[in-house]
């Protein structure tokens, strides 16, 4: 097959890592392989750019400056490569890919991959959605929660393959033994509003009121860094957090943490929660969306209610309190499950099979 992937830029996100695994797994089986930014794809700060290949992205180069330019550029490029699908990430890119097809007489197939879903809680970007995702080939979620929502707020029409593929993840090495002596917390992500960060403090001060065995990283930048620092700093606390900024993903302390946190809003499938897993950490994430499919009734994981960071330093405790067997025990069921459903051959496979149903190919 000839596939091509149009995304906005391949800097470091989740979405842009799953590209990157697609792009490399696809290949070694044969396939060609096309990314198309719909950027310039020029440098992000605080962001390196993913394990793809230079030879295969194509920046278009798009602004409201240069739409006509950038248009004919893609048309000339679709030209070239003849790619039999288009797997378009996010709304831009699948309205992009529509807007192709109309103009010219293409005949590619485009698939919508959707990962996110604030479309459940933003009615006008539910209907950009939906009317991006009229008369598509095949839509692809994450998640079940994904999966659920998309069919409550998009309308997706019945002639569309609408299936959940997991993200891939790959098995990670843990530095910890389980005889813990300090306590190391995670955070993994952007300090925004939806990551509630500010949640994931105040349920450390919490635990910090009873037991300062710990030490608390975390990795990402935002807006809501310095008011984090200050919270810290009020309570002279500062010795307990280690504030890293944006961190390569691959930089991120997974393998010498041993509790993953994520306090957000809402999630589709969180990659700072399968990163933590798959290096065998504890991980505590809110009961909502994709975290709570992870999460709920594992040895490995707790949840706790959006904003209630009472429930969450509880849960902090409960895990602090495990002896080592069950420390061991819950490790293995974490990196067990990710081998089971995440790995990169399986979800692949899956891929695979989804554009050859969409292709009619056997």
């Amino acid at each position: 097959m000839r596939i091509g992937f149009v995304i906005g830029q391949t800097y470091a996100g989740g979405m842009e890592r799953q590209l990157a695994y697609l792009c490399y797994s696809l290949a070694q089986r044969g396939h060609e392989v096309f990314v198309y930014t719909v950027s310039g794809n020029n440098r992000t700060p605080g962001r390196e750019k993913v394990d793809i290949s230079d030879k295969i992205i194509y920046p278009l180069y798009f602004t409201k400056y240069t739409k006509y330019f950038s248009t004919f550029y893609f048309k000339l490029l679709i030209q070239k490569h003849s790619p039999d699908l288009l797997v378009a990430f996010q709304v831009g890119s699948i309205e992009l890919c529509k807007k192709m097809l109309g103009l010219n007489s293409f005949k590619f197939k485009i698939v919508g991959n959707l990962r996110g879903i604030k479309f459940s809680v933003d009615r006008e970007l539910a209907i950009r959605y939906m009317n991006a995702c009229k008369e598509i080939d095949g839509i692809i979620c994450n998640s079940k929660s994904g999966y659920d929502l998309a069919k409550q707020h998009l309308n997706i029409n019945d002639n569309s393959v609408l299936i959940r593929i997991p993200n891939i993840v790959t098995l990670g090495k843990s530095d910890q033994s389980i005889v813990v002596k300090r306590w190391k917390i995670l955070f993994a992500g952007s300090l925004k509003d939806v990551k509630d960060p500010l949640t994931f403090i105040k349920g450390i001060m919490e635990v910090l009121k009873t037991n300062r065995n710990v030490e608390v990283t975390i990795a990402g930048g935002g807006y809501l860094e310095e008011k984090m620092k200050k919270i810290v700093a009020d309570v002279g606390m500062q010795k307990y957090f280690n504030f890293l900024g944006f961190v390569k993903p691959e930089n991120v302390p997974y393998s010498s943490s041993h509790i993953v946190i994520s306090s957000s809003l809402r999630e589709a499938s969180s990659n700072s929660i399968l990163e933590g897993l798959a290096h065998g950490c504890l991980v505590i994430g809110t009961d909502t969306g994709g975290t709570t499919e992870l999460l709920k009734g594992t040895p490995y994981g707790k949840l706790f209610p959006v904003g209630d960071y009472l429930m969450l330093s509880k849960h902090i405790i409960e895990f602090m309190n495990l002896n080592p067997i069950q420390l061991s025990n819950a490790r293995n069921m974490a990196k067990d499950y990710i081998n089971g459903h995440h790995n990169i051959n399986d979800v692949t496979n899956e891929y695979e099979k989804l554009l050859k149903e969409i292709l009619n190919e056997e």
